[in-house]
């Protein structure tokens, strides 16, 4: 019997962690993601409360792609999405789709959170992960059928 986790691939894109003034998350938080193997996908962005005094803060995502791990990623056009907070504002957030994987996509995706508080010195909390799916390729030791 298939389930859900036999063509379902969940790669965390950015661990989290806080911006405390606009940029975005330290280079080490953020990690490619190989999508080979997978015909289509969605990026999911968590954002938590900014800390502090008021403030209000956006976060601008941006979905890239690159032929290799560590080569240059470049925009993917239209895969692009915001999310607008306070510091009252808990759970939100944001999921952007990306299609053509295989096919148009190249294979390497990765994710830019660009986070611009209305004031420095606030943390706020970010993480994403890539959700692949519709996967052509079988994951090694499944079967369909148990013997026993």
């Amino acid at each position: 019997m298939r389930s859900v986790y036999d063509n379902v691939k969940i790669v965390t894109a950015v661990r989290p962690s806080v911006v405390t003034s606009t940029g975005t998350p330290v280079a080490a938080a953020i990690s490619a993601c190989d999508t080979q193997g997978y015909n289509t996908g969605m990026l999911h962005v968590a954002v938590g409360s900014a800390t502090g005094t008021a403030i209000t803060y956006v976060v601008s995502i941006q979905v890239q792609e690159c032929a290799t791990s560590n080569g240059t990623f470049t925009d993917i056009s239209g895969a692009t999405g915001t999310v607008t907070g306070t510091t009252t504002a808990a759970g939100l957030a944001c999921d952007i789709r990306i299609e053509g994987l295989g096919t148009s996509r190249q294979r390497y995706l990765k994710v830019t959170p660009l986070v611009t508080p209305s004031a420095a010195g606030h943390d706020i909390p970010v993480s994403a992960e890539f959700i692949l799916a519709r996967g052509f390729k079988v994951p090694v030791g499944n079967s369909a059928s148990v013997s026993g």
